[in-house]
């Protein structure tokens, strides 16, 4: 804090802070909102792809078994990068209205 304020300066330049944090919170949130929606969209595009196309090749039941759990590992580190995008937007939302 810069020092020589008085208590209600010091009032006015904290206000003024959290304001312009309410601020960027507000104009942030939307777009880290889209970001993962994309996020999971896309890679779950990919995986479903991925999971198709090798879907049709012939497999023995340990390779079956081989390639639904990669799929499977896949298909959770897509949904990975949601949350994290989303605990984002979340708390600028949590922030804004408290």
């Amino acid at each position: 804090m810069a020092q020589g304020l008085d208590d209600s300066d010091i009032a006015i330049l904290i206000k003024s802070r959290c304001d312009d944090a309410l601020a960027y919170a507000a104009s942030k949130g939307p777009k880290w909102q889209r970001r993962a929606s994309w996020t999971k969209l896309s890679s779950l595009a990919l995986s479903a792809a991925a999971t198709i196309t090798l879907g049709f090749a012939p497999l023995t039941p340990w390779t079956a078994v081989g390639f639904v759990c990669s799929a499977l590992v896949t298909t959770l580190g897509a949904v990975e990068p949601y949350f994290n995008h989303r605990s984002r937007w979340v708390g600028a939302e949590k922030a804004i209205y408290e």
